[in-house]
C-alpha cells in the first residue's frame, strides 16, 4: 500500500461537465491525531482552465527556507465585493524556532488589475482572549496591510484575525481564472545563527461579510 501511493501521482476521478461548475473533494484522515495529510492535488482539462481551491477553510504546510519571499494565492474576491470587508482567521502562522517574520495581504496585480495597496486593515494580535472570533482587540496593521514581528513566542498555537476593507474602487479581471486573487506575502528571517527553516502547518479561513469565499494554496 505504501509503495503504491507514497510520492506517486494517483488518478482520482474523471469528471464530464460543463464550464463554470464546482466539484468538491472531501478528505478524511484516520490517524488518531498523529499523522499529517500533506499531499497535492492537480487537475487538467483540454481547452479550458481548471483551478483547485479550498472551500472556506484550508490548511497550508509552510516549509520555505529562511529569507525566501513566498507568495500564496489567498482568496478570490470579485468586483461585487467592493465596499465590503474581508475577514481572515489565521492559526499558528509563525511557529519556527529562532525566526522572525512579516506578512502582507496584497490586492490583485495581474493584467488589467491596477489596484493600490490595501489600507485601513486591522488585526487581533495574540494572545487572543476568547475561544472564538474575534480573538482579541482589533488594532491597526502596519502600512499596506502588513503585520510585522511574527515570532514563535507570540504566534505559536494562536489564532489571529485580519479585517481587510475592500475599497469602492476595487477592480479585477474576473474573466481570467488567475484574476481577482488576493495574495499573502510571507517573509521570515533568522534571529540566531542556528535557526533552521520555517516548518509548520497553518490553518486559514476567509469570510466576506458573512459569505464564504474560495481559498487556494
Amino acid at each position: 500500500f505504501l509503495g503504491t501511493y507514497f510520492r506517486q501521482w494517483f488518478p482520482l476521478c474523471t469528471i464530464t461537465g460543463s464550464a463554470g461548475q464546482d466539484y468538491f473533494v472531501q478528505v478524511q484522515g484516520d490517524t488518531n491525531g498523529s499523522g499529517h495529510n500533506r499531499f497535492a492535488l492537480r487537475a487538467k482539462n483540454a481547452g479550458s482552465a481548471v483551478s483547485i481551491s479550498g472551500n472556506a477553510k484550508m490548511g497550508v504546510y509552510a516549509n520555505a527556507a529562511l529569507g525566501t519571499n513566498a507568495k500564496f494565492y489567498l482568496a478570490r474576491i470579485l468586483p461585487s465585493a467592493a465596499g465590503h470587508t474581508l475577514v481572515l482567521s489565521l492559526y499558528d502562522i509563525g511557529d519556527g524556532s529562532g525566526v522572525s517574520g512579516q506578512f502582507q495581504i496584497q490586492a490583485p496585480q495581474g493584467p488589467g488589475e491596477a489596484n493600490p495597496p490595501f489600507t485601513g486593515c486591522t488585526y487581533t494580535p495574540p494572545p487572543g482572549n476568547s475561544t472564538g472570533p474575534p480573538f482579541g482587540t482589533f488594532q491597526n496593521t502596519g502600512a499596506n496591510c502588513t503585520i510585522t514581528g511574527v515570532t514563535q513566542a507570540q504566534y505559536n498555537g494562536q489564532w489571529l484575525q485580519v479585517k481587510v476593507p475592500i475599497p469602492t474602487t476595487y477592480t479585477c479581471n474576473y474573466s481570467d481564472p488567475y484574476g481577482c486573487w488576493l495574495k499573502i506575502d510571507y517573509l521570515f528571517t533568522s534571529t540566531n545563527p542556528g535557526a533552521g527553516s520555517l516548518s509548520d502547518t497553518t490553518s486559514w479561513s476567509a469570510v466576506l461579510d458573512g459569505d464564504p469565499v474560495r481559498l487556494v494554496k
